[in-house]
């Protein structure tokens, strides 16, 4: 039986300056980086979190955690922004929000 959860989905799409950056950081360590995986983007599952002011809540305290999480995803943090702050965290992400998240099994 599928049953519902608890949880929304936050999915984070990475938007053209998160590439950039990417881009930017891999010739700062000598590497070539590949630029797109096409759907591949993180999802975090959170509780409590169902209305758009849900949302907007949880991402002022939660982004930064997230936000790291992404970048450790590529390169240390040595190559990261200096400052990690809302405004490039919307820069670098579009937040899809999925309410609908079902436990299989």
């Amino acid at each position: 039986m599928i049953k519902n959860t608890e949880y929304t989905a936050l999915v984070l799409v990475r938007k053209e300056s998160f590439y950039e950056w990417v881009q930017m950081a891999g010739h700062q360590a000598g590497e070539e980086a590949e630029s797109t995986f096409e759907g591949d983007y993180g999802t975090y599952l959170v509780k409590d979190v169902v209305t758009p002011e849900d949302v907007y809540t949880f991402l002022q305290s939660g982004y930064r955690e997230m936000f790291e999480n992404e970048l450790s995803q590529w390169y240390d943090r040595k190559f990261w922004p200096h400052e990690l702050t809302t405004e490039l965290f919307v820069e670098f992400f579009e937040v899809q929000v999925h309410r609908q998240v079902y436990q299989t099994g």
